[in-house]
């Protein structure tokens, strides 16, 4: 009797067919004893045949170790290594995660070699601690670090606590209020090279006691305060270690420099400048007036990078006649509320930038004001001279004026232009996208265009976004990178349409969101809830 069509079925067999089933396993069974038996024996062979390997291998590789050539490498190769271990957008921290700390914790050769070369420890990124009872502690692992960067200039960021802490009183003038790690930098002010502050105003006044003389190193200052806070009186004129004279780069609240005698900073030597409002709500004179804004700049004639922001006032700075020129300025970011339209506008005027690169334009430009800032004749005017714009970007969360503005000084930039931000209104998305388009009664806009950001997609449509890139690539003038943050869920999946063009090279980044996946999502309520759903970002 055979079982082989039963094999592999859900069959039941009788009684009698099970005695006879295992009458027919007897043999197999045997035979398969005798192979366990003898793969046993093998894997016995084997296992020691393995012991055997391991002793070898480590003993080959323990010597191999003894020659392999990073063991070689000179003492100078090495710490060039390391230094190329270092974040190069920001301070370093003091983490094992990462350099130089880390580089201490693979063998005692490379931590010796780390802590003997200065330069990786000249960087540091200071935290003061929230908790009051890590304070005393920590300050004590960065004198540590800060003694192994020997003589090196420093490059140094602190972050204080948000925590306010009241101004010293006439009562308690004996009593220093400053944190134990700001007195720590302060003492090494001499040696500071890049500084960046952000912390409340209250530890902002320990830095009146330095004086230019005391930062001989000094080229780059940042200051910056905590949230929700201002500053509470007239402290620029007394930040005198501003007036460096090897400071080049600048940036702090424009409530700084409002209170800041201009004579008394070297505003020719410098090539960055930021003047940005306050960093809070509420602040107070965030921004800086026109008029006061020009007469800096026309005294920072070395001026490479600018950011500023500028607010309403009763005087018009408007002189088109004689504007202050700028000649090496390459980027300039502007930014403006809705009760300065016109001052913005004038601002822009009084200005010749002929060597600007990138321009940003953002804020809240003009919603509710009846100004006119979007007329060929102005637009035109400023940028006529900008023959060399390689970026031109609006921010601008507001839509009306800001729009015009956009729609008017598009057709008027260069054709140098190679990366273009549009405003957030999605109306003119569209009209921009068959601006760019090439047509048969006139030529294509900007030729040299490689990049545009579209940051609400909202209206625009998946076919619009497939033509406009075919057709600039079919008229000699393809993309190489679109962004589109389309602010809806996906409609269709348009990758297939752009295949060749991403071969050709095309990047491509779309967002789409799906909300109302989230809305029923059955996880809604419960702590592993994955949160929005979102689709793909290509």
């Amino acid at each position: 009797m055979s079982f082989s069509e039963k094999l592999g079925t859900n069959y039941c067999p009788t009684d009698y067919e099970v005695l006879h089933i295992q009458g027919l396993l007897v043999e197999p069974l045997d035979k398969l004893s005798k192979i366990d038996d003898e793969i046993a024996e093998l894997q016995k062979s084997l296992n020691k045949l393995t012991e055997q390997r391991v002793h070898l291998a480590a003993y080959i590789d323990a010597h191999k170790a003894l020659i392999s050539s990073v063991r070689r490498l000179p003492f100078d190769i090495v710490q060039e290594i390391f230094v190329a271990c270092l974040p190069t957008h920001r301070n370093c921290v003091m983490s094992a995660k990462e350099a130089p700390i880390l580089l201490g914790r693979i063998c005692s050769a490379w931590r010796a070699i780390a802590y003997s070369t200065p330069r990786l420890w000249a960087s540091l990124h200071v935290v003061e601690p929230a908790r009051p009872l890590l304070r005393p502690l920590r300050p004590e692992a960065m004198k540590t670090w800060l003694v192994r960067s020997g003589s090196h200039p420093l490059s140094l960021s602190y972050n204080g606590t948000a925590e306010l802490r009241p101004l010293p009183s006439d009562n308690d003038a004996n009593v220093d209020s400053t944190p134990l790690f700001l007195r720590e930098l302060i003492a090494l002010a001499g040696r500071w090279k890049d500084f960046a502050f952000f912390a409340p105003t209250s530890q902002l006044e320990a830095l009146c006691c330095l004086n230019e003389s005391d930062v001989p190193m000094l080229k780059n200052i940042h200051l910056s305060h905590s949230p929700y806070q201002y500053f509470l009186s007239p402290i620029g004129n007394r930040l005198i270690f501003l007036r460096g004279g090897r400071v080049s780069s600048l940036s702090v609240p424009a409530t700084i420099l409002e209170h800041t005698q201009l004579s008394s900073l070297a505003w020719g030597q410098l090539t960055d400048l930021s003047m940005i409002g306050g960093e809070s709500v509420g602040t107070p004179s965030p921004e800086l007036t026109a008029l006061a804004i020009l007469a800096i700049l026309s005294r920072c004639s070395a001026l490479r990078s600018c950011r500023l922001a500028v607010k309403a006032t009763d005087d018009d700075p408007r002189d088109e006649t004689c504007p202050i020129e700028l000649p090496l300025l390459h980027t300039l970011q502007v930014t403006s509320r809705d009760d300065a339209p016109s001052h913005f506008h004038s601002l822009l005027f009084s200005l010749s930038l002929p060597s600007l690169l990138k321009f940003h334009l953002g804020g809240w430009i003009g919603a509710e004001a009846n100004v006119d800032l979007g007329t060929a004749t102005h637009a035109g005017r400023f940028f006529s001279q900008m023959t060399q714009l390689e970026e031109f970007a609006m921010d601008c969360p507001t839509l009306n004026a800001s729009s015009e503005f956009f729609i008017d000084a598009l057709p008027m930039l260069p054709s140098t232009l190679r990366t273009l931000r549009i405003p957030h209104d999605p109306d003119i998305t569209n009209w921009v996208l068959l601006a760019l388009a090439p047509s048969e009664h006139s030529p294509i806009l900007f030729p040299d265009l490689r990049s545009i950001y579209i940051p609400n997609g909202y209206h625009v449509s998946d076919d619009a976004i497939v033509n406009f890139l075919t057709t600039r690539a079919a008229g000699g003038a393809p993309l190489k990178q679109i962004t589109v943050d389309f602010r809806r869920a996906m409609l269709r999946d348009v990758l297939p349409d752009l295949g060749l063009l991403m071969q050709a090279g095309l990047e491509v980044s779309f967002k789409y969101y799906t909300p109302d996946n989230y809305i029923n999502s059955p996880w809604r309520g419960l702590p592993d809830d994955p949160g929005p759903a979102r689709q793909p970002k290509y």
